[in-house]
């Protein structure tokens, strides 16, 4: 399919408007997987084409992209922590229920001034966390960094 900037912009915005509650002011859980199913969608348009995704509007291009990312990067992160799960305050990196898939992302507040990359892996009885990078001193390095790492399949079933 050739999309363009504007075509995910729309895309976004559809979605975004089915799941809103105006009685709110937000939008409804169902909207995160929504939208992930868009973001895999720009994923693979952006990176097939190698950064350009096929669009007519070539002077607005990189800044509606970086729109567009901004956008997936708000609804990719949930907070999901200080419950039966995490005894600490956990940020979920993806589009799918948090808690509940293995090898998921997370970020982690270590309470101490420290943030932690891990991995989760629910269905273990044991080790259910996989440590994979200790000691970040804002919750935006632990985030850029699990966007780097993760890279673009981390959000497939």
């Amino acid at each position: 399919m050739n999309a363009s900037t504007t075509d995910y912009i729309e895309r976004i915005a559809y979605t975004l408007a089915e799941w809103h509650d105006p009685d709110e002011y937000s939008v409804g859980d169902d909207v995160i997987p929504s939208l992930g199913v868009i973001y895999e969608d720009y994923l693979r348009s952006k990176h097939a084409k190698g950064i350009e995704i096929i669009t007519n509007e070539y002077s607005h291009h990189d800044r509606m992209m970086k729109s567009l990312d901004r956008i997936f990067d708000h609804f990719a992160w949930q907070k999901c922590g200080l419950n039966g799960d995490w005894s600490v305050q956990a940020y979920h990196y993806g589009f799918r229920t948090p808690n509940l898939w293995d090898g998921d992302y997370y970020v982690t507040d270590q309470e101490d001034g420290t943030f932690d990359v891990v991995m989760y892996y629910p269905a273990r009885e044991e080790n259910c966390v996989e440590s994979i990078q200790r000691g970040f001193k804002s919750i935006e390095d632990a985030k850029g960094f699990t966007k780097r790492y993760a890279g673009t399949d981390y959000h497939e079933s």
